[in-house]
């Protein structure tokens, strides 16, 4: 009777163990309420508060304990495990590990270089940063070659793969089994949470741009474009609409993977926190384990428990906590890139915190993982220190490159070896995973046994049950198993057990389905169930021989009489076509095509006459049928085929020509698969093009064009050599590439030639450079150090050096002198090589002339002169003062100021000299045309002297 409680209870758990309540029931009926009979040796009615005043125990023939009339196990059986204790710790070393590769790319110029090829593998195996597996990465423009865009959208596919797979199989197959389901969730659970890091380096990295500036053109003169381009790939622009999908792109995978882990572990969170106590939470853990290792249950693993079962109550959080983490880390490699003190900084007070809340608080449930755990952070504090001391560029023994690498090395492989030995000791030693160690002390515990062998037993009456048919439900066995459960949970409450929980599930479960089988089941007892064994064999046989035919028989009329209504009233004769026999035919060129032309050969058989026969005789099978398909079509049909209809044959077509084109290529000696119809006209024209680059005299405008042929050139070597490989599955040998020697002879020339112009063009850029550097072009020469003149001999040597090198690979090349013509295309050397020389004998005359024009004023000094020769050697002096400063004026846009002068102090010095000598030489002239000296006086005053 609905109403009726099935369960009291005589004692309260105590707070401390907080063992839930079961509650009430309604489902039973009145039936089990009032029964007071005989069940496992003892009578209800003579239980106290509902618990057996005594057991029952006997020893049957087999020596196997029973207990209450119930035959226990000698052993308790262990189907599945809930030890994570390994997983865990395997798991914490991959978490440090993708950290410790964070950090080397985020600050890779910093480490030492040792350091980094060591620690390359690592990166790319833990974060899939396949970007460090390429050398040009090292490099200032990491060789990506803007490609970047499309290796970032490559590592979306990996999680939409795993996360799409897992949604096609759980529709397709229908996995509502839960078992299947959990594992398949757990897969990808982890495959994403391990994805999660790599996909967000690649998105941050889309986001790193810096100002970039490229050659956009070469003509007479460079022109350069600036843009924002990505920092690991300075080609790829961060602007365009390819840019933003794959921002896009790659950023909701990452919301999607993101939004797909924090929903998972919230949910399981919240569902598995039961209990606000340390104790209650991991006694609740312990009974979810036991059920799922014993098969009693499946809410570890269907609810999600397995991913809270590493964690003491305050480490519950630990999956979120390290996903923000990561977010958190992500976040200062993007935004503090540029700061790379300040990102240091932040990286080890990151390190810092995870330390102190794993030293403060042991979320772990076993010891031996907490003290791997601090092992780790403590390396990780360490690496992120080491880090700090090379961002902020510190200058000390410990950062030299050599003593770094030994300091990570040691520190680090100690830390590997002191978790190893941690994790290896305390399991050797003793520790085991909490419900392992609950489990062995239960084992020996005859209680528990008992309880065991009831839950078993009555789960295997709810399974017969609930899929059976409700018709024939034996209802009578599930009460008596209902009764056996019903007192064992009542035991197990007395004891505080945590298994009374269990035993009042399955109670439950059981009163659910026996309130909904009461009413359809024809079974109150054995009786009619007898009777129906007893006479189902009658039964069977009279349906046997009333059926007018056998379900075999029936069967194949129904499926002949589907097909004759899908037929309909057509003719058998007429699903023949003209066309039948032609298509069997193909089929059968195709496949010997496909057995012939499909796999690589051995050389020698490839270029056999027997080979390149058969592939003949098979193009002309091939052309046979097409004409007899043309023709057939057109007697049918009354006209020929038209595109379209060809169209519908266009395998045919192909393969007739690639038969042809095989076995002409078989007779050239080239591979017979591989290569484009136009291949040796496209190598032709190279090859031609080539030749007239290579005989011909080369200018400053050739360098685009030879890179081009070049380039053309190498393409289709490879495309050659591929198709080498895939016709004969090896790669070519040096005997078989002599062969096309004139090919790789060509490629090598122009090669060559390319590389020349390179380098001539590079050092004529850097002596221009120098020339405008120095200033040699309007230099004014005012010292006798020789400098300018050492630095225009210099630059006139590398001139001439450059040119004498253009003359000689000209003459090897094309085995003649440079005609007056060709020396044309590098007219702009031989006029700066002229520019040198002449600049150096204006300089080597200037300071000559200086030289000699300063002897001759210290002698006039000295000795005394004439009035012209002073004034002559006064006006040179001006005149070289006066250019000196017009020059000064041009160069610098002010005029000279005092300062500036001293750097021609000694002009000045010499001009004020011979300006007063010149006064003193014509007042004598004075004195001696007015014949004294107080005339002179009288005559000087007059004229304000």
């Amino acid at each position: 009777m609905p109403g009726i409680q099935i369960i009291k209870m005589f004692q309260k758990p105590s707070a401390r163990y907080a063992v839930p309540e079961p509650a009430v029931n309604p489902l039973l009926g009145a039936n089990l309420a009032a029964v007071d009979e005989e069940v496992d040796g003892v009578k209800v009615g003579e239980m106290e508060g509902g618990v057996p005043k005594e057991e029952v125990v006997q020893v049957d023939e087999n020596s196997s304990l029973v207990v209450g009339g119930i035959p226990l196990p000698k052993s308790v059986p262990v189907f599945q495990s809930a030890d994570l204790s390994l997983f865990e710790k395997a798991w914490m070393l991959l978490e440090f590990f993708q950290l410790h590769s964070l950090l080397l790319v985020a600050s890779f110029q910093f480490w030492p270089a040792k350091y980094l090829e060591v620690m390359k593998g690592l990166a790319v195996a833990v974060n899939l940063d396949f970007v460090l597996w390429r050398q040009e990465f090292f490099t200032e423009w990491r060789g990506f070659e803007g490609r970047y865009k499309n290796y970032a959208m490559m590592m979306c596919i990996a999680p939409v793969l795993v996360y799409g797979s897992f949604r096609v199989l759980e529709r397709k197959f229908r996995l509502g089994r839960r078992v299947l389901f959990m594992k398949l969730e757990a897969v990808t659970v982890f495959v994403l949470d391990f994805l999660l890091l790599p996909l967000l380096l690649a998105f941050s990295r889309l986001f790193q741009c810096v100002p970039v500036s490229n050659i956009k053109a070469v003509t007479w003169t460079i022109e350069y474009e600036s843009f924002d381009g990505m920092e690991v790939d300075k080609e790829a622009e961060c602007s365009g609409s390819d840019y933003w999908l794959a921002a896009l792109v790659v950023g909701l995978t990452c919301c999607g993977v993101t939004k797909f882990l924090l929903s998972f572990y919230y949910r399981s969170t919240v569902s598995g926190t039961t209990y606000n106590s340390r104790i209650d939470h991991t006694k609740m853990l312990v009974r979810y384990e036991l059920e799922w290792m014993l098969e009693l249950g499946e809410d570890w693993a269907w609810g999600g428990m397995w991913s809270l079962s590493s964690w003491e109550w305050r480490g519950r959080w630990w999956r979120s906590y390290w996903i923000f983490g990561r977010f958190i880390h992500i976040a200062a490699f993007l935004l503090l890139y540029d700061n790379r003190p300040l990102l240091g900084a932040c990286l080890w007070v990151l390190a810092l915190v995870g330390c102190l809340y794993t030293v403060i608080l042991r979320p772990f449930r076993l010891r031996s993982s907490n003290i791997c755990r601090g092992i780790l952070d403590f390396v990780h504090i360490f690496n992120c220190t080491m880090l700090v001391f090379n961002v902020q560029e510190m200058r000390s023994a410990i950062t030299l490159p050599s003593r770094q690498f030994v300091g990570l090395s040691v520190v680090n492989g100690f830390g590997l070896v002191a978790f190893l030995g941690v994790a290896i000791f305390m399991r050797r030693w003793g520790e085991a995973w909490p419900s392992v160690a609950t489990l062995e002390k239960l084992k020996g515990q005859e209680k528990f046994l008992k309880w065991l062998t009831v839950v078993v037993d009555a789960n295997k009456v709810v399974k017969m049950c609930a899929v059976g048919c409700a018709k024939v439900a034996p209802l009578d066995l599930m009460e008596a198993e209902m009764r056996r459960v019903r007192n064992c949970y009542l035991q197990a409450l007395k004891e505080k057990s945590i298994f009374s929980i269990t035993l009042n599930a399955t109670l439950e479960e059981m009163a659910r389905i026996h309130e909904r089988l009461r009413g359809e089941s024809l079974l109150p007892g054995r009786e009619l169930a007898d009777t129906l064994r007893e006479t189902g064999s009658s039964i069977s046989r009279r349906r046997y021989f009333q059926s007018l035919m056998s379900p075999q028989k029936r069967r194949i009329l129904l499926k002949l009489l589907a097909v004759k209504m899908f037929i309909g009233e057509r003719k058998i004769e007429k699903l023949w076509d003209w066309e039948t026999q032609l298509l069997e035919d193909g089929e059968v060129l195709t496949s010997e095509g496909a057995d012939l032309l499909g796999e690589a050969v051995e050389t020698k058989l490839g270029f056999s006459e027997d080979f390149v026969a058969a592939v003949e005789d098979l193009g002309r099978r091939w052309k046979r049928l097409i004409k007899n398909w043309e023709k057939m079509y057109t007697l049918f049909n009354c006209a020929p085929p038209d595109k379209e209809e060809k169209r519908r044959k266009v395998d045919w077509y192909q393969q007739y020509k690639g038969c042809g084109r095989a076995a002409e290529n078989l007779r050239k000696g080239w591979p017979f698969v591989g290569l484009e119809n136009d291949f040796g006209e496209k190598m032709e024209g190279a090859m031609k093009e080539g030749a007239e680059l290579v005989g011909q005299c080369w200018g400053s405008g050739s360098l685009l064009h030879l890179e081009k042929v070049e380039g053309e050139l190498k393409q289709f070597l490879k495309e050659f050599e591929s198709a080498w490989e895939k016709s004969f599955g090896r790669t070519m040998e040096l005997k078989e590439k002599k062969m096309f020697e004139h090919w790789y002879k060509m490629y090598r020339e122009l090669r060559k030639g390319r590389d020349s112009l390179r380098k001539w063009e590079k050092e004529s850029k850097r002596l221009n450079k120098k020339w405008e550097e120095e200033g040699l072009q309007s230099c004014c020469v005012y010292s006798s150090d020789g400098r300018l003149t050492e630095l225009c001999l210099e630059i006139g040597k590398d001139w001439k050096a450059l040119i004498k090198e253009w003359i000689d690979e000209f003459q090897e090349r094309m085995g003649k002198d440079v005609s007056s013509d060709d020396k044309r295309r590098w007219s702009e050397w031989y006029e700066s090589y002229r520019k040198s020389r002449a600049k150096t004998k204006e300089i080597e005359g200037g300071i000559k002339m200086l030289e000699k024009l300063q002897k001759k004023t210290e002698k006039l000094l000295r000795k005394g002169g004439s009035r012209a020769d002073i004034l002559k050697a006064k006006t040179a002096w001006k005149g070289h003062i006066k250019k000196w400063e017009n020059q000064f004026m041009i160069e610098n846009g002010v005029k000279a100021a005092g300062e500036d002068k001293e750097m021609i102090e000694e002009w000045y010095t010499m001009y004020q000299e011979l300006a007063k000598s010149l006064l003193a030489v014509e007042m004598e002239v004075l004195k001696e045309e007015l014949g004294g000296e107080g005339e002179v006086g009288d005559g000087l005053g007059g004229l304000g002297f």
